[in-house]
């Protein structure tokens, strides 16, 4: 039997899962209406206890969830989809709680809800995507492996989708070398696609993991894998394309990632290489940096690539300013530190990261940082 306390958090997540699934499928929902609702409200359980407010206006639809929610058996949906994820070690993280991807939370169409299975750190930056097409030449796999191995002492985490071709060679690379991988799916975690990867998932899942937005009981479609380039875009600090004919799905992610203000780059080819069409024509209408090594990568992002002690005089603006505000206030979130700062996501990321390599701030598994020494300014 149950302790009290897991049986209350067990209803608690089950109640949240219900909430999402309601407003899921409430037509003309997307995922930019339920995102945009459940910040208006605060929180997601807020959405259907908290008060109407500046939401009087728009109360006919959400008294409609609200019942919806509240009618007779309506919980065992939800009751019987959170049985399923927990025989199969898989958590739901919801948008709003601490354990929801930062750089993704500040995406308008981020996911209510994402399905986890494994150990996944976020705090471990930076998070890199690496896409490419299913039909990688030997020399666009060489090239996605050199990167990762070049890139190593930052210690990345790398997202890419568990596809054939450049994705898969992104996840092994990633683990031989001791990093952490993350597989974003475009279907539940109860099934592996392409089954031939399947005899990399254990590894995966011990070396970081795999998530969804997709329920178990979601079908199938295509269309999944376009909904789920967002995720991997929305991951990302930066979004790296080793090879994309003219057409295809690195293509679409790589301009999601440049919607979301993150960096974008691409490795180019021959003109008449046509699995480096797609890279080719990036780099030519400036939606993406020309990346030849991880030096040039380092350079375009101000990445150090050995992780060494940076000295405070070689810090840069936003450092300093971050200094200086966490002297004020020693613990604060990046979400907190944003509200101070006039700068995208992507750039106060790479400022904490030099700020965590210089021992001068930490992170714990909340996403909160500290700072090691108060009595240290940016000046």
């Amino acid at each position: 039997m149950l302790p009290a306390a897991n049986i209350l958090d067990n209803m608690s997540i089950e109640q949240k899962l219900l909430r999402v699934r309601v407003m899921q499928r409430e037509p003309k929902w997307g995922v930019r209406t339920i995102k945009k609702v459940i910040d208006n409200f605060g929180s997601l359980d807020a959405v259907f206890d908290g008060p109407l407010g500046q939401w009087k206006e728009a109360s006919g639809p959400i008294k409609v969830i609200r019942q919806k929610a509240s009618r007779p058996g309506a919980l065992l949906e939800a009751r019987r989809e959170y049985e399923r994820l927990q025989h199969l070690e898989i958590r739901p993280v919801f948008y709003g709680e601490p354990d929801y991807p930062v750089l993704l939370a500040h995406c308008p169409d981020a996911p209510a809800v994402l399905f986890v299975r494994g150990k996944l750190d976020w705090g471990k930056s930076p998070i890199v995507s690496i896409v490419g097409t299913r039909r990688a030449t030997r020399r666009g796999i060489a090239l996605c492996e050199q990167l990762i191995e070049d890139l190593a002492p930052l210690k990345p985490t790398i997202v890419s989708g568990f596809a054939y071709g450049v994705d898969i060679a992104a996840h092994k690379k990633a683990m031989t070398l001791g990093l952490q991988s993350i597989g974003c799916m475009a279907h539940g975690l109860d099934r592996i696609y392409p089954q031939a990867h399947q005899r990399h998932a254990a590894n995966l899942v011990q070396n970081g993991g795999f998530i969804s937005e997709f329920w178990l009981s979601d079908p199938f479609y295509k269309s999944n894998f376009l909904q789920r380039n967002r995720i991997i875009a929305g991951l990302s600090v930066v979004t790296i394309v080793i090879e994309s004919g003219a057409k295809g799905g690195s293509l679409i992610t790589a301009k999601m990632a440049n919607d979301y203000d993150r960096e974008v780059f691409a490795i180019p080819g021959a003109p008449s290489d046509g699995q480096s069409a797609g890279c080719n024509e990036l780099i030519r209408t400036h939606q993406a940096h020309l990346l030849t090594d991880a030096s040039s990568l380092c350079a375009t992002m101000n990445w150090p690539l050995q992780a060494r002690a940076i000295p405070i005089h070689e810090l840069g603006k936003t450092e300093r300013q971050i200094l200086n505000l966490m002297s004020l206030e020693p613990q604060m979130s990046s979400a907190e530190l944003q509200d101070q700062l006039a700068i995208t996501v992507g750039q106060l990321q790479v400022a904490l990261l030099h700020l965590e390599l210089s021992g001068l701030v930490s992170r714990d598994v909340l996403g909160t940082y500290r700072i090691n020494n108060p009595n240290v300014r940016g000046l």
